[in-house]
This record gives C-alpha cells, structure tokens and sequence, in this order.
C-alpha cells in the first residue's frame, strides 16, 4: 500500500511538469525546484515512465522528457528528414 506522503510526492512532481516544465527537464533541476532529493525524485519518474507519461532521454536517467515532447521531436525529426530527401 502506497504511503500518503508517497502520493502526494508523486502528484506534486507530476503538477509541476504539466504546468511548468519545459518539455524536458534534468532530473537534478526538478528536484531543486521541488525541494526533494534527486534520489526519490528520479524515482517517482521511474514509475510515471513504466506509466507512458514520458521516459528518460539516456541510459544514467538524468533527463526526463514528457510524451508530448517526444511526439514533437519525432515529428520535427520527420519533417527534417523529409526536406532532406532528393526532390
């Protein structure tokens, strides 16, 4: 059973990056901001990442994207790879 502390860490992280966060954000900065420990921070995004609410952009899980940054990229990365392509 979930703490109450545990889900109100969890809906605090994830209000903050619905309503301030850049698209992606280093997982050190968001705890500053949210004065918690880096530690408990990375892993409550652990969890919304398993819950497809974004994922880490590198293997030592030190950024952390939200989906619809990801959606972005790879749309811009399309678009790019499409203007690329011999007319």
């Amino acid at each position: 059973m979930l703490s109450r502390e545990w889900v109100n860490k969890h809906r605090l992280i994830k209000e903050f990056l619905d309503q301030f966060s850049p698209s992606c954000i280093r997982v050190s900065d968001l705890a500053k901001k949210l004065r918690m420990d880096p530690r408990t921070t990375k892993a409550h995004l652990e969890v919304m990442e398993v819950d497809g609410y974004g994922a880490f952009t590198d293997d030592n899980k030190t950024t952390f994207c939200r989906r619809e940054a990801i959606k972005e990229l790879a749309i811009k990365f399309s678009e790019l790879a499409k203007s690329l392509e011999p007319q």
